[in-house]
């Protein structure tokens, strides 16, 4: 075996990973080969869950056992997306918990029925629809303040144990119990969001704010990197997915107050036809390896992936 006499590094003894009875952790390829031919067929059979928009079907898989990070700046729909998302994954046969500790329950109904529906206001029998169809596959964390680590953990497990949904929505990273310059305690809670995604094969969304952009000549600034995400620039180390979402609060503004008398007319038709939301996605560490925009729009509430078409959440309301 060689001589052994120094194997010793600061107050390791490396001794006893050479011993022939020990069962290291190196192993020959060859031993995770029959392993390997059935997680083939189970990835094939289900690639996870996708976007509820067609046009990233073949772009983004949100698989079990990740973490994917959302970020962007204040009022540009991180949660409208995430949570119209939530209606898609619900679509698609999975619970899906949503944790917002900024929206009260009732706000948070409030933008489910309008993205849901594609209109600002509903009707109480379609309000009553709605929860009857989404009982049993999406739940809502009851909490409206800023929570300790531990009970977002607590939530997750039950949530994953006991009520068996397979995406957490976390809304957002500074209501967790970390303080926005801890740097290393927000390393060490979305390390752990991360472990517990894994653990319980399931989803974890974190939403999280964007740092304000370094320069103010812009008017309609645009996070340009997975290290725009405030606070560690571990998590966007960790994070299997980064995706940046940006509100053209510019084009909001044109639609509604009217387009420069001087501006052509191409710059004009340019902006009109631009999306209204833009989704960056800036890391992807899972198959499809896609890294890119997807452009949305907003009609009647509703994050849709068509200019002039509403999404159809289907519900089999009659009224």
């Amino acid at each position: 075996m060689g001589d052994i006499a120094n194997l010793f590094i600061g107050n390791v003894d490396y001794r006893k990973y050479v011993e022939e009875t020990n069962d290291t952790d190196n192993k020959d390829i060859i031993a995770f080969r029959d392993d390997y031919l059935a997680y083939k067929k189970v990835r094939k059979i289900n690639n996870g869950q996708v976007f509820p928009w067609t046009k990233a079907h073949e772009k983004v898989w949100l698989n079990d056992g990740e973490l994917t990070v959302w970020h962007g700046f204040t009022g540009h729909m991180k949660t409208q997306v995430v949570l119209q998302l939530s209606l898609g994954l619900v679509q698609q046969g999975v619970k899906v918990h949503v944790a917002s500790m900024e929206l009260t329950p009732m706000e948070l109904a409030g933008r489910l029925t309008s993205l849901a529906s594609g209109y600002q206001d509903t009707s109480d029998k379609y309000d009553s629809a709605l929860f009857e169809y989404l009982a049993g596959k999406l739940y809502i964390y009851d909490r409206v303040d800023n929570v300790s680590h531990e009970e977002i953990q607590g939530m997750i497990t039950h949530s994953a144990k006991v009520l068996g949904t397979k995406h957490i929505i976390i809304d957002n990273l500074m209501t967790c119990g970390t303080s926005a310059t801890d740097y290393e305690d927000q390393s060490r809670f979305v390390k752990k969001l991360s472990a517990l995604a894994k653990k319980y094969s399931i989803h974890i969304h974190l939403v999280a704010h964007a740092k304000k952009p370094e320069s103010s000549k812009s008017s309609n600034p645009m996070p340009n990197s997975m290290y725009s995400i405030s606070g560690s620039s571990n998590i966007a180390n960790i994070a299997n997915r980064i995706i940046s979402v940006w509100y053209d609060k510019q084009k909001k503004i044109y639609m509604e107050q009217g387009f420069p008398p001087d501006m052509e007319k191409s710059e004009v038709d340019k902006i009109k036809k631009a999306p209204d939301i833009l989704l960056n996605v800036q890391k992807n560490r899972s198959r499809p390896y896609f890294e890119g925009y997807i452009g949305l729009w907003l009609i009647g509430g509703q994050v849709t992936e068509f200019p002039d078409r509403k999404l159809n959440f289907d519900i089999g309301f009659k009224g």
